[in-house]
């Protein structure tokens, strides 16, 4: 429970809706109330309800580094693979400031609702820390290999060779290329029917043997280049999470065992790769939302009180939905209760429910069971037990480059 001081309040509320008094949004753009304010926790997630938007995209990227910098959350983890997006941190450090680096980067790391340039624009933010004495790091959380849209192709394990043998590991790409083969088989095994038997899993724990050689061979070279980032532990944990993505097969891509394998990776980072023991979260609101079946309610049963979480959602303008096939959705403000509830708000606000006043826990749409829209589609959801805040803007706009656009015109889904 934290208070929050507001000198001024703004508000328009539409009539028959809330009433001033009852609800006090601090405005985005004053920032340092926000970040004063927020209770001391070890975690915070970023729950998209949309993830294609440019102003939230924006509002999430200064809060990750405002939360660096004044609260020591050094650690950013991500909903793309634990494989996919080490390559990605490999490639912001080691490539300076190259044109075409950071582009890569989010092709090798990024998930499908991340492949924008704003993401483009927190790699980039994340490139500028690398040389500070506690530089921020990006992890992913991901079980499944080759998770990011861009490299689900054949030349993965290429990329991983040369970036092994650029840390001085003495076999050659192609002999290392051909040791890890077999770990292409975790690569989308729901739809594959990988492991049809328990010997069809030898040739994975194999090559996930020879990949402890080859860790062991580099990290060392791996922790001298960069001995203030988290690069050669997470380096060193690959091996164990190839381990899980093979538990994950085997268990047929079952939910209950991905959440339960997420929330563990999510574990290790925290406790092993945060110089502050802290780490902030990112994700769609369907993954992180604090309910039994899901990551989020996973998170909250160990946490606690130290998982705060920011449902980000648009009232008003138009968003790209990630629906089959995505396409551009226009938001009226009156698609869902909260929507209607806040309609009256007319710049980007933070609401905290814990500055809600008593009389606002009324609100059925805040504390009954009722309607929320994702990604364009309506699913229940209690916001009061779900979520800690608000993250509240109208006026959103489609991201500034949606590097995954055709699909919104492809005939076959």
């Amino acid at each position: 429970m934290f208070v929050i001081w507001i000198s001024s309040l703004i508000c328009a509320c539409a009539a028959k809706k809330v009433k001033p008094g009852e609800f006090h949004p601090i405005p985005v753009a004053e920032q340092y109330r926000i970040f004063e304010s927020l209770p001391e926790v070890t975690m915070i997630g970023f729950a998209d309800s949309f993830s294609l938007t440019k102003e939230i995209s924006a509002i999430e990227k200064e809060w990750i580094s405002i939360l660096y910098l004044e609260r020591g959350f050094d650690l950013l983890a991500m909903s793309g693979s634990v494989f996919d997006v080490w390559l990605s941190m490999d490639l912001i450090l080691n490539q300076g400031d190259q044109e075409g680096a950071i582009q890569q980067a989010r092709l090798r790391g990024m998930p499908i609702g991340y492949q924008t340039a704003e993401m483009e624009k927190l790699l980039s933010w994340i490139r500028e820390t690398r040389n500070r004495s506690e530089p921020f790091y990006l992890v992913g959380f991901g079980q499944e290999v080759a998770s990011s849209y861009g490299w689900r192709n054949q030349f993965l394990f290429r990329t991983f060779a040369e970036v092994l043998r650029s840390y001085g590991a003495k076999k050659s790409v192609a002999q290392i290329e051909s040791d890890l083969s077999p770990l292409l088989k975790l690569k989308k095994c729901k739809e594959s029917g990988f492991p049809k038997s328990n010997t069809d899993s030898e040739g994975v724990k194999n090559a996930i043997s020879s990949l402890g050689v080859l860790v062991a061979e580099v990290a060392g070279s791996v922790q001298e280049r960069f001995p203030g980032h988290r690069h050669a532990m997470v380096l060193k944990a690959l091996p164990a999470y190839f381990l899980s993505a093979l538990e994950l097969c085997q268990a047929g891509g079952e939910s209950g065992k991905r959440i339960e394998l997420e929330a563990k990776s999510i574990e290790f980072a925290r406790s092993e790769c945060s110089k502050s023991g802290r780490i902030l979260l990112l994700g769609d609101f369907e993954l992180l939302r604090n309910s039994k079946s899901t990551l989020g309610g996973a998170l909250k049963a160990k946490f606690g009180d130290g998982l705060y979480t920011i449902a980000t959602i648009p009232l008003s303008g138009e968003v790209i939905a990630r629906t089959a096939p995505p396409g551009s959705v226009r938001i009226q403000g009156n698609e869902t209760p909260v929507q209607s509830l806040f309609q009256g708000i007319e710049s980007p606000s933070f609401i905290p429910f814990a500055s809600l006043s008593p009389r606002a826990k009324r609100w059925v749409p805040l504390f009954q069971k009722s309607t929320a829209w994702i990604e364009g589609n309506s699913k229940p959801v209690e916001w009061s037990k779900e979520v800690n805040a608000f993250l509240l803007v109208p006026g959103i706009s489609p991201s500034q480059k949606w590097y995954l656009d055709h699909l919104q015109f492809k005939k076959e889904w």
